[in-house]
């Protein structure tokens, strides 16, 4: 960081995971990892209605990693960020991993 503290900046920035950056094995690396890590047993994939990179994904998401996924669709309108409907999608998703 010292030495060369742009280059420190570039590499911690171009290290994000990003489901738009292709190829993007470094989002399936990262998301292994913390699954791992973590001991994760379930995904909830939140994003834009209008984010049809994160939509085509979800169902990769399922087949590479087999877990339980709900997929929550957020249209920017509601305040909350979260409609009535997917607190139950949650707790369905919850009660599965029990």
């Amino acid at each position: 960081l010292r030495s060369d503290p742009l280059a420190a900046l570039v590499d911690a920035y171009l290290a994000i995971p990003d489901v738009a950056r292709r190829p993007n094995t470094l989002l399936y690396d990262w998301l292994r990892r913390e699954i791992a890590a973590r001991h994760i047993r379930g995904l909830v994939v939140w994003r834009h209605t209008w984010c049809d990179l994160w939509h085509a994904e979800v169902q990769r998401l399922r087949e590479v990693f087999g877990l339980p996924l709900v997929e929550l669709q957020a249209d920017g309108c509601e305040s909350s960020g979260a409609m009535p409907r997917d607190g139950g999608r949650v707790e369905a998703l919850i009660e599965s991993l029990r």
